[in-house]
């Protein structure tokens, strides 16, 4: 017998029969602050006596079967989920952090405690990891690399998001508001860096998260950019150093060609920059003008195939005449 219910940290609910609450006729019954008590007939709500008080209830005029005793004080539940398969059969780990308080003791009493006598935090843990588990964690994690949830802060996010919406769920569905979540990824010992907490509470600012969203975003471009410019910055230089290396007036065969390559060569790889989206596109129809300019330009001082079969043909008939030559003065001092 007893006036006033003794449970320990992890009972959340527990049923009492009639016989077992003191008084014969009229059952006395002292309710704590945080705690709510339902009375029953075969599972039916009669009456709710709210904490903070004592109660007289009269057998004769309310014919009950059961008291229920409901925890409506605030629980955390902490808990590791290990051996996370990822896509490779590598394995990690997370932590959870969850607060909650049941707020609706009449749909506790008929969404999960209808056949119950008691409800430990524990039962409550087991409904939850089983559907994380199949609705959360195996599509998203199941299918993605060790590597890629270590680097991917949006996939731990999705992850986060999803794990934290599916509790909520899961939870609102027998009377019991969330409180806070918290999530810690534990990744494995070999992975290069800290392992990366993901433990925000519910009630954190959606605006500020926002900001910070923004924030990553704009120093993100910004970087790009000033690498495209200074890419864009180097290209133009090597244009001027071409300029600088004016063509010379008079200039060996080997020379043009030597400096035809080289700027053909400049101008794959102003293709190539700009290809790969590192060169502003009037910038490089910029340098691929000088670079074809040039490279005519140079073309053109190689002798032509005619005029190089020719010349040593002229040559030819040059020598001829002066042997020639040689051999009327020998005639003509004998």
């Amino acid at each position: 017998m007893f006036r006033e219910w003794k449970h320990g940290e992890d009972v959340l609910a527990q049923r009492i029969s009639r016989k077992e609450l003191p008084g014969r006729f009229r059952k006395e019954i002292q309710v704590a602050d945080g705690i709510a008590v339902l009375i029953e007939k075969d599972r039916k709500i009669y009456r709710i006596l709210q904490g903070g008080g004592s109660y007289s209830v009269n057998t004769i005029d309310l014919d009950f079967t059961h008291a229920l005793f409901v925890d409506a004080s605030d629980k955390v539940i902490k808990k590791e989920i290990r051996n996370i398969r990822t896509r490779e059969v590598r394995k990690l780990g997370m932590e959870l952090d969850i607060g909650f308080r049941i707020s609706d003791p009449d749909e506790l009493q008929e969404n999960i405690m209808k056949s119950r006598t008691f409800l430990y935090v524990d039962d409550l843990w087991d409904i939850i990891y089983m559907e994380l588990l199949s609705s959360v964690i195996a599509p998203y994690v199941g299918g993605a690399g060790l590597s890629d949830i270590y680097r991917d802060s949006g996939l731990k996010d999705r992850v986060k998001k999803g794990a934290e919406n599916k509790v909520r769920e899961i939870l609102g569905g027998f009377g019991i508001e969330m409180t806070s979540f918290g999530m810690k990824w534990n990744f494995p010992k070999d992975m290069p860096g800290p392992s990366e907490t993901e433990g925000d509470k519910v009630g954190e600012s959606r605006e500020e998260k926002l900001a910070e969203l923004e924030k990553k975003r704009l120093e993100k471009e910004v970087d790009m950019q000033l690498e495209k410019e200074e890419t864009q910055r180097d290209m133009e230089d090597a244009v001027e150093a071409l300029e600088l290396r004016k063509i010379k007036e008079e200039m060996s065969e080997e020379e043009v060609k030597n400096g035809i390559e080289e700027l053909k060569r400049a101008k794959e790889i102003a293709e190539q920059k700009f290809f790969k989206k590192e060169i502003e596109e009037d910038a490089f129809k910029r340098m691929a003008e000088e670079y074809e300019r040039k490279i005519i330009e140079l073309e053109s001082r190689l002798p032509k195939e005619k005029e190089k079969k020719e010349a040593p043909k002229k040559h030819e008939k040059k020598e001829l005449k002066k042997e020639a030559a040689k051999e009327q003065k020998e005639e003509m001092l004998e």
